[in-house]
C-alpha cells in the first residue's frame, strides 16, 4: 500500500504527548520511541510492516537492535537526508550504535518518545541531535 510523507508526519503527530513506556504499543497510554515508529508503520501499512509483530522483549539500552530492525523492516537512505517522514537512527554511546529513534516532520523538527521527558514530544533537531545521527531510513513504500 502507498502512502506519502504527510501520512506519516500526521499519524507520528497523532501521538505526541502519549506517555513514555517502555514497550508500550498504544497511542495515549504508553509508548516508546521503538513503538512509535512501529505503531506508525502498521498504521499506514507500510510494505515492511505487513503482518507484522511488535518487536517486543528489549533492554532498556537497544543498543544494536534498533539498526538490524530498521535494516530488516525501513530502507536505510545512503545520503543521510532529512526529509518529512524520515525515520532517525541515534546514538549516545562512542560505539555509535542506534539507541533511539525519532520521526522527522519537517521545519527541523522531530517527533519522539523521549523517556527523559516522559512523553512523546516534539523537538528540533539541534546539532547536538545531528552530531548523534548514525542512520537515517524511510519507511518502505512512502512517496513523496
Amino acid at each position: 500500500m502507498s502512502f506519502t510523507r504527510k501520512d506519516v508526519v500526521k499519524e507520528a503527530l497523532s501521538w505526541v504527548d502519549t506517555p513514555f513506556v517502555h514497550q508500550a504499543r498504544v497511542k495515549h497510554v504508553g509508548v516508546d520511541c521503538a513503538g512509535l515508529l512501529e505503531c506508525v508503520g502498521v498504521e499506514l501499512k507500510s510494505d515492511g510492516y505487513q503482518d507484522y509483530e511488535f518487536f517486543t522483549n528489549y533492554p532498556k539500552d537497544p543498543t544494536g537492535l534498533l539498526e538490524k530492525h530498521l535494516d530488516k523492516h525501513c530502507q536505510r537512505v545512503s545520503n543521510g537526508v532529512l526529509k518529512p517522514g524520515r525515520l532517525i537512527l541515534f546514538s549516545f554511546s562512542r560505539n555509535r550504535k542506534g539507541q533511539h529513534l525519532a520521526i522527522h516532520v519537517g521545519n527541523n523538527k522531530m517527533v519522539h518518545a523521549y523517556s527523559p521527558a516522559k512523553h512523546v514530544q516534539i523537538s528540533t533537531v539541534t546539532n547536538a541531535w545531528k552530531h548523534r545521527i548514525v542512520g537515517v531510513y524511510d519507511f518502505k513504500g512512502v512517496t513523496d
